[in-house]
């Protein structure tokens, strides 16, 4: 799988998890096209990267104990700074104003 096909995969999976998709790691799986333990890789790979997953058994779905999205991309030192100072001042809300080159946001 290239690079561009896993980012891919990866927003892909972001999406659905911030969406609240139904289904158990097989459902999720199948409606990706690939297969279960490939799936739980990119769920490991998520976590260890930060992203704080969880699963809702009752509700059948995963989600984000704590909002936020992925983002891949290159970002410029300034504007990266710039985050940071949103980050600090505004909290997560307003850095989703920030407009970053590269990253794309879902």
């Amino acid at each position: 799988m290239s690079i561009d096909e896993r980012r891919t995969l990866y927003l892909r999976l972001d999406r659905m998890i911030r969406m609240k998709v139904r289904g158990n790691a097989a459902v999720l799986a199948h409606r990706l096209g690939i297969s279960r333990s490939t799936f739980f890789r990119c769920l490991d790979d998520m976590k260890n990267l930060g992203a704080p997953i969880g699963y809702n058994e009752f509700a059948q779905h995963y989600y984000y104990i704590e909002e936020g999205c992925f983002a891949f991309g290159f970002v410029k030192e300034q504007e990266l700074m710039t985050s940071e100072l949103v980050e600090i001042s505004g909290g997560w809300n307003g850095i989703s104003s920030i407009n970053l080159p590269g990253v794309r946001r879902f």
